[in-house]
């Protein structure tokens, strides 16, 4: 009885990284990473750095995080509510921008995979590089990637219309379990390769 117990406690998991908190759990086909997100203040790029468009005080929001899958495989993201608004006018449009390495400078480097609402975008997996049609309105990002076992992805959830700000409902459903990690800071990265440096010369002297 007591392990019952202890496999269905085990079957749903809270995690918290962040303005991002997951809620894990197992389903009949595989499992289940829904994701309550909260773009972050501090996690911005300029307007003017993205479109030239003119002079603007604009910005876009975003949040982010490190995914590692388990397995080859196909991983399903949707964005199937979200809570964004600029000033009084809801925004319902999102993207989804998935690196295969940590970016200079996110949104603005070309992401390995990009997808939109209706399952448009281009990259692992999906060689539809064409836009959506003019006519077709977007709106939150869903679609499928194909990611490798063991590979550290960075993951990007934002909005292209400028100033959205808000929370985002996202689930991710794949085969297999992943890892979710928090970005590493510049200056962790910095000092962890000092410390690799330090090793290998001290190796070297030997």
């Amino acid at each position: 009885m007591f392990k019952k117990i202890l496999l269905l406690a085990l079957s749903a998991v809270s995690l918290s990284f962040g303005s991002i908190s997951i809620q894990s759990s197992t389903t009949l086909d595989g499992y289940l990473y829904d994701m309550d997100i909260q773009f972050d203040f501090n996690n911005t790029i300029s307007v003017n750095d993205f479109w030239v468009s003119g002079s603007t005080n604009s910005v876009l929001y975003y949040e982010h995080i490190m995914m590692k899958p388990s397995e080859d495989g196909w991983y399903e993201f949707s964005n199937y509510g979200s809570d964004l608004a600029v000033g009084s006018t809801n925004v319902y449009e999102t993207q989804l921008l998935i690196y295969d390495s940590i970016p200079t400078n996110a949104i603005i480097d070309a992401p390995t995979a990009l997808r939109l609402s209706h399952g448009y975008g281009f990259g692992l997996g999906l060689q539809q590089q064409e836009p959506p049609p003019s006519n077709l309105a977007l709106s939150n990002f869903y679609g499928s990637v194909q990611l490798e076992a063991n590979e550290e992805y960075y993951v990007v959830f934002t909005s292209f219309v400028p100033d959205a700000y808000g929370t985002l409902d996202v689930s991710v459903i794949g085969n297999d379990t992943v890892d979710f990690t928090v970005v590493p800071e510049p200056s962790t990265v910095a000092l962890i390769g000092v410390s690799f440096l330090g090793l290998y010369l001290a190796r070297s002297r030997k």
